[in-house]
């Protein structure tokens, strides 16, 4: 499958395709079929609802792309702070067995 890209950001269109409603939307395309793999024809006819200006595409990519980071940061930082909590569990039954 291609993307012109004077009409369409491929980066745009494969972050609706892995997204939840994407996914939906594909394989509520493909329903009916007795196979569970997926071929081209169900792409060809999802219609997929994004800006018409090239412009205001690559402005919505950036702000998809700024929320991941922001996501990611905050994924690291939780599971940083996971760790400090374990790690303090764990200090305190060994400051109460060890004496």
């Amino acid at each position: 499958m291609s993307v012109d890209e004077n009409k369409a950001e491929p980066e745009l269109i494969l972050y609706y395709i892995c997204s939840p409603y994407g996914q939906k939307k594909i394989l509520l395309e493909s329903a009916g079929s007795t196979r569970s793999t997926i071929n081209i024809t169900p792409f060809s006819n999802i219609k997929i609802k994004i800006p018409a200006d090239i412009k205001d595409q690559k402005e919505l990519l950036e702000s998809i792309k700024k929320k991941f980071e922001l996501y990611n940061s905050l994924e690291k930082e939780s599971e940083n702070q996971l760790n400090n909590i374990k790690q303090l569990k764990s200090s305190i039954l060994n400051g109460v067995f060890e004496k």
